[in-house]
């Protein structure tokens, strides 16, 4: 999954994904960060079951 969050701030975005993949009960999951553009952009792969829940996470916050 490819999430592009132009209104998020970069640092708060990388450290929330950093935090919640080491600290869960993630086993499947990669975790890409690229914040040199325009708009911070996300990269997620593994089961789509681990990446739903933490996208649902971030959006619920």
């Amino acid at each position: 999954m490819i999430l592009d969050i132009p209104e998020a701030d970069r640092k708060t975005l990388a450290g929330f994904f950093s935090y919640r993949i080491s600290e869960g009960n993630f086993r499947n999951i990669r975790f890409s960060f690229d914040g040199a553009g325009k708009t911070p952009r996300v990269i997620l792969k593994g089961d789509a079951g681990e990446v739903l829940g933490l996208v649902n996470a971030y959006r619920e916050m």
